[in-house]
């Protein structure tokens, strides 16, 4: 079946205009919130506080400071890439799939800060270990599916980064439970559900991710050949409602960096660590 009305995105570059959209959108935002971070770290202050942290606490922060800066730098490295690879080449190309890896690679910096700050207020060890885990199979489970050859598009990919984006909103989900600080800063006090609230913004950027996911074989490049006929809107429409629920997440981020949760990784066994003998005297 022939889909005259619509550019084949086998051949035709752009083919999606929704789809660069989405690209766009997401690279902007994240290069617009990277400057502010930065920024912020060179004038030594925080958007949108109310309060000062001491010096205790910011010398607590900085992992997390910094692993929420390099997300954001490496989520515009991907989607700008993304975008200027639709642009140029038709369908799937190198360009995309290198563009998937940094995206990758962005979303492991808050997995690490969620998963850092269970490890640093959590006090039972299978809990810890057990994000550990589903955080580190999440991430080689997306390395993997990049690797791998296919027709798949986006499909795979975006469930990928719904299961990376699970595992931060539990985490986050976690953390209240085992917060016992009474000071206001960094995180939660008391029952405050300050990790609630990051866990219900995580919550939206996995529904962000797994609406593409679902619509992709619909409405994405891959229906092209039969016309979009199971679609029920404009081709690639599905990237703009994804749109609607990840920029609120990207827009959380530095109101929530105000006050960061400690962010702690867990040690290496002391079988790993090669020790220095003593020397005799």
């Amino acid at each position: 079946m022939e889909c005259e009305s619509v550019p084949d995105p086998a051949t035709t570059p752009a083919a999606h205009g929704t789809t660069l959209a989405y690209f766009y959108g997401c690279g902007g935002l994240c290069v617009v919130f990277a400057l502010m971070m930065l920024y912020s770290k060179c004038r030594k202050f925080r958007w949108f506080a109310l309060a000062t942290l001491s010096d205790d606490q910011e010398s607590s922060a900085w992992k997390s400071d910094l692993l929420y800066t390099m997300f954001f730098v490496l989520s515009a490295g991907g989607y700008l890439l993304a975008a200027v690879s639709t642009q140029v080449y038709p369908a799937a190309n190198w360009g995309i799939q290198t563009s998937k890896v940094f995206i990758i690679l962005a979303w492991t910096c808050p997995l690490a800060a969620c998963c850092g700050a269970v490890q640093a207020m959590c006090t039972r060890r299978c809990l810890k270990g057990s994000v550990w885990l589903l955080g580190l199979a999440s991430v080689c489970t997306a390395l993997v599916e990049v690797a791998i050859p296919g027709d798949r598009h986006f499909q795979g990919f975006m469930w990928c980064l719904t299961a990376l984006t699970l595992v931060c909103a539990f985490a986050w989900a976690v953390v209240p439970f085992f917060d016992t600080t009474k000071d206001p800063c960094p995180g939660a006090v008391g029952n405050n559900p300050c990790g609630g609230y990051r866990s219900f913004f995580y919550i939206l950027a996995m529904t962000s991710h797994m609406m593409v996911a679902i619509w992709e074989p619909d409405c994405g490049y891959a229906a092209h050949p039969v016309c979009y006929d199971s679609c029920g809107m404009a081709p690639g429409f599905h990237f703009v409602l994804a749109l609607i629920f990840i920029v609120p997440f990207y827009v959380s981020v530095i109101p929530f960096q105000c006050y960061p949760f400690p962010v702690a990784f867990p040690k290496i066994p002391s079988c790993l660590v090669r020790t220095q003998p003593e020397e005799d005297r």
